[in-house]
């Protein structure tokens, strides 16, 4: 279901997961992330998705260090 906790499981395995798409693969976010609205792109409505919305320190990928 969009929105659960195991959507958003899903979501920051595929970013961060071992196979992620970012490079420290296997190292988890530690940033709040919230189901929220993606905006509008040239009029259209990007629907709801899950979004960063704040930046741990402590982060590796988005804090002081990284």
């Amino acid at each position: 279901m969009p929105g659960s906790i195991e959507d958003l499981e899903r979501e920051l395995d595929w970013l961060y997961g071992k196979d992620g798409v970012y490079p420290l693969k296997g190292v988890p976010c530690r940033c709040l992330h919230d189901y929220k609205s993606l905006g509008t792109l040239h009029g259209m409505n990007m629907g709801k998705g899950w979004v960063r919305v704040t930046t741990d320190p402590k982060c590796p990928h988005h804090g002081v260090v990284a």
